[in-house]
Parts: C-alpha cells; sequence; structure tokens
C-alpha cells in the first residue's frame, strides 16, 4: 500500500493535520486475482477462502486496505480502477461494501 501525505490546515496558527491517502491497494489486487476472480465476485465466498488459506499477516494486510477504503482515504478513482465500479453499484459505496469485506474478515 502507498500512501502520500497531504496537509491541510488554513493558517499558520492553527497546528497542521496530515491526512493519507492510499493510492495503491496490492493485496486488495492479489485477493482479487486469486479469490474473488475465481469465486465469480461472490466477496463472501472468496473471503472465507482467503481466510482458509492466506496466513495471519496477508488477512492483516487486506483488513488494513479495507479499512482504509472505509474510512475514504482512497481516492474514488483509485476504487473505480482496482476495486472496480460493480462493487459500488451492488454496495451504492465503496465504503459500505468495504466495511461488510472487514465483517467478514472478522468471522471465525
Amino acid at each position: 500500500m502507498i500512501d502520500t501525505p497531504q496537509e491541510q490546515g488554513d493558517s499558520e496558527d492553527k497546528p497542521k493535520e496530515t491526512v493519507t491517502k492510499v493510492i495503491a491497494l496490492p493485496m486488495f489486487v492479489f485477493y482479487q486475482r486469486t479469490y474473488a476472480n475465481s469465486c465469480g465476485k461472490n466477496d463472501s465466498k472468496a473471503v472465507k477462502l482467503f481466510k482458509e488459506f492466506e496466513n495471519t499477516e496477508k488477512v492483516r494486510k487486506l483488513r488494513v486496505e479495507m479499512l482504509a477504503v472505509s474510512q475514504e482515504r482512497v481516492e474514488e478513482l483509485v476504487c473505480d480502477r482496482i476495486i472496480g465500479k460493480g462493487r459500488k453499484s451492488k454496495f451504492e459505496t465503496y465504503q459500505r461494501w468495504a466495511k461488510m469485506m472487514i465483517a467478514a474478515l472478522q468471522q471465525k
């Protein structure tokens, strides 16, 4: 995951707040190529398989990427290109889709 810091603040009196925007989702790309595509883009089934066959570090990395999406730290154009507009139309927003993914990743 590649982050680019962006500073926000409108005067020198106020401290600047740094907002980190994510510009890549490498673990999601791996998940999609390896699991989601072979499951017919059924994310619930694909997440179960991902958790079953991948190590905890990869599961953690995917969860971190999904948290970034759910917190709107990933530009919409990046989501359109990597995640796909189909998921957005199915769940109304990328944030709702990411929250579903996080919930699926947390299930035992």
